[in-house]
């Protein structure tokens, strides 16, 4: 399998217990700036995490044809600062991959990333 790259990342916050929600406005839609690489089976992602804070997600995927699980540690949150654990369940598309990340709160993240092919070793 080639490389990707991953860029343009689209996040939007989906509320499942309203009630649980922080009255702090989110880092949404395109200022979450994600980009990065998926390398054979790992992917380092490099975002504005939900606060506006830098962060990093560096992980293992797991495929099952265009189904991916994604797990590893996310970078970037004061109250952890030695790194959280993560985990998406992840669709890839012929253009972006669609994520759907557990989050706290009574909520999870959806998110879109789009994506190109390069040759392994770029």
């Amino acid at each position: 399998m080639r490389d990707l790259v991953l860029f343009e990342s689209h996040v939007k916050h989906i509320k499942y217990l309203p009630w649980l929600r922080i009255k702090t406005p989110y880092t949404e839609a395109l200022e979450n700036r994600g980009t990065g690489t998926v390398k054979g089976d790992t992917i380092d992602l490099n975002f504005t995490n939900s606060y506006g804070n830098p962060g990093v997600l560096k992980a293992k995927i797991r495929r099952v044809g265009r189904l991916w699980i994604v797990h590893g540690k996310v970078y970037g949150y004061h109250s952890h600062p030695e790194g959280r654990w993560a985990a998406a369940v992840v669709w890839r598309t012929d253009e972006h991959f669609k994520l759907i990340v557990p989050s706290s709160n009574g909520e999870f993240l959806s998110i879109k990333i789009k994506y190109y092919e390069t040759s392994t070793g770029e």
